[in-house]
């Protein structure tokens, strides 16, 4: 069994025992760094010194949230900071105050050059990560801090130290860069709007379409960010999930038009589905969506893929099954619980012999529920998962928790290579 580390983009399901399968959380993230020679083009960037991994993962996370570009520090010179007017650092220290060995060239070149490098324009941030057992904890990133500050560089907020990898010291970092990035928002623009939901359900669903802003890059499974102003005039954002690739030019949503138990609808949903105009503008970012590298993992090793979705749900499991499809061979089973009729039609999918599709509608005549069905088809599942499927699961909490149970029916223990969840 290959156990792969995971975690949900917008909910962390703690404690979350499945019978025989440990799920742990893990923020995984692709590889967004665009090519060297393009790269030091730009006038904000994203530079990490990485040991074990963490340092790299967490500025790959960063780039992707904030549209930015990140490069490895070894990839860069002093020289290069020059024409840098942002940048954040997330560098590790290697054992007792050392560089990492992707950065040792920079460190050399940072003490032969010393405070000479003229950075008075660059404001910067700087995340150090080491280990409080060495007496020199955090000293690659002390020093690069300190020759930074030598030179001139701003610092936008004090250093950020952290031990061991500590969740709680990494969460300091991520709320001081969304705090002081949040003016990098990108300007998208709506282009299409459809219903796709008959008329009897009172909870519509939309497929959106929006042209997105200029240079923006997102990975199979990416999350939006949407930024928007209350009625009151308080901020808010609202998350979703996209279904499209980078590669179609296109961000593509399914928004439900949700109300509460007065009737009343939500505000973001009710803006997006009816008050937003076509060609409106929106503000958005775009982040990865935490599955990138075990689901990159199982189209490398030509896994079969299991999807498992519940209403708009279907966004978040679609975009990592049009990426299975164009790059492995492996077979991809999409399983949709919808109300009334199919929304599968709508997203045009890949026409492709390695694809079962089947949607279950919960208030069809006759009615059927997700469970019941998946338990129908337990041996269909079993062979599926033979290979070591890896299992996306995304929809609601109580659906999804509903759709664990029920799998830990079906497959022993061991038949999955992991298993992933989107749930909100």
């Amino acid at each position: 069994m290959d156990l792969l580390i995971l975690s949900p983009a917008r909910l962390v399901l703690a404690g979350l025992i499945v019978l025989g399968w440990t799920v742990i959380v893990w923020r995984a993230r692709g590889r967004y760094a665009r090519a060297p020679g393009d790269t030091l083009q730009a006038d904000q960037l994203v530079l990490y010194a990485s040991k074990g991994g963490l340092a790299a993962r967490l500025a790959q996370e960063l780039a992707m949230a904030h549209g930015l570009s990140a490069l490895p520090l070894g990839q860069v010179t002093p020289q290069c900071l020059t024409r840098l007017r942002r940048a954040w650092f997330i560098v590790s220290t290697d054992g007792d105050g050392d560089a990492p060995e992707n950065a040792r060239a920079f460190a050399r070149a940072v003490q032969t050059d010393g405070p000479d490098t003229d950075l008075r324009h660059l404001h910067y941030a700087m995340l150090a990560l080491g280990d409080s057992g060495y007496p020199r904890f955090c000293g690659f990133g002390r020093q690069l801090d300190h020759w930074l500050t030598g030179c001139g560089a701003r610092p936008t907020f004090p250093r950020i130290e952290v031990d061991r990898g500590a969740p709680a010291d990494i969460a300091r970092w991520q709320m001081a860069t969304t705090a002081t990035t949040a003016a990098s928002a990108n300007t998208a623009t709506l282009r299409h709007r459809e219903r796709i939901s008959p008329p009897c359900d009172l909870d519509a669903v939309y497929r959106l379409v929006i042209d997105p802003p200029p240079a923006v890059t997102w990975s199979p499974g990416a999350i939006l960010d949407l930024d928007l102003h209350m009625p009151d005039g308080t901020p808010a954002q609202r998350s979703y999930s996209v279904a499209s690739l980078m590669q179609s030019g296109e961000i593509e949503l399914l928004i439900r038009h949700r109300r509460d138990a007065q009737g009343h609808p939500g505000f973001a949903c009710d803006w997006l589905t009816r008050g937003l105009p076509i060609g409106g503008r929106l503000a958005l970012r775009l982040r990865a969506g935490g599955h990138d590298r075990a689901l990159a993992h199982a189209r490398r090793r030509d896994r079969p893929l299991l999807l498992i979705a519940t209403g708009t749900g279907l966004a978040a499991v679609t975009g990592p099954l049009r990426a299975h499809l164009t790059q492995s061979r492996a077979p991809v089973w999409l399983i949709h619980a919808e109300r009334h009729a199919p929304m599968i039609p709508h997203l045009a999918l890949p026409q492709a012999g390695q694809l079962r599709v089947d949607t279950v509608l919960s208030r069809a005549n006759p009615p059927r529920r997700l469970p019941d069905w998946l338990l129908q088809e337990t041996d269909a599942l079993r062979s599926f998962c033979t290979d070591g499927a890896t299992i996306l699961i995304g929809g609601g909490r109580a659906p999804g928790q509903a759709i664990l149970n029920t799998l830990t029916q079906i497959l022993p223990p061991g038949a999955a290579d992991a298993i992933l969840t989107d749930l909100y």
